[in-house]
């Protein structure tokens, strides 16, 4: 009877004597999760991603958990007919005394496809937001409708705006604005003019301080 219990106590004895998981392997660990890059490419034919996790160490492993999923895969991971969204994958030791603690985070953002970016109505403001070919939520006809025309509007009224205050200057603004135009484009006469000018006054001046 002793020695079945004795049996019994050295096969369990492996999980009770479990070793620590210390500062320094944590550290390590945790640094070959940094080295882990995300990568996602668009499969036009499918609407859907393929995500690519590169530089993973045999130590690592990578979990879904909003899909209960876990991945071991030395170097490469490919995840193929991801669906646009936003989705956060957690990295843990595999075999390694540090298994229960989370080491990083790697969080993938897919992009939606914009369906409505080759409209007419995109045609002269393609650098909007709404008439780029990705953007970062789904959205109805009407939303994107609604939000084109109002930034359409918006370029008007700031057109319109520039424009009055074009017409708000004022008559000396508009006589300065001619006097500099006219003396940078025919300076080679109103130059010599100024000079002479500016002798005389001084020559002038100093005939006066001698009388006085």
């Amino acid at each position: 009877m002793r020695k079945s219990l004795l049996l019994v106590f050295l096969a369990f004895l492996p999980t009770l004597v479990k070793a620590d998981c210390s500062n320094e392997e944590l550290i390590r660990l945790q640094r070959l999760t940094n080295n882990i890059s995300t990568s996602y490419r668009y499969n036009e034919d499918e609407n859907t991603f393929t995500v690519t996790f590169s530089n993973i160490s045999p130590e690592l492993m990578l979990v879904d958990m909003d899909n209960n999923k876990d991945y071991y895969r030395e170097g490469e991971l490919n995840i193929y007919n991801v669906k646009s969204g936003n989705y956060t994958y957690y990295v843990y030791a595999y075999d390694n005394v540090c298994y229960e603690n989370e080491l990083g985070i790697k969080n993938i953002n897919l992009p939606y496809f914009n369906k409505y970016y080759n409209n007419e109505e995109c045609q002269e403001i393609k650098n909007y937001k709404y008439c780029s070919k990705w953007i970062l939520n789904d959205i109805s006809y009407d939303t994107w409708h609604s939000n084109v025309i109002k930034y359409k509007k918006s370029l008007e009224k700031e057109k319109e705006e520039k424009k009055q205050a074009e017409h708000k200057k004022t008559f000396l603004d508009v006589i300065k604005e001619l006097f500099i135009d006219l003396y940078v484009s025919n300076y080679y006469i109103f130059l010599p003019i100024t000079i002479v000018a500016l002798c005389i006054i001084i020559y002038l001046r100093n005939k006066i301080d001698q009388i006085i």
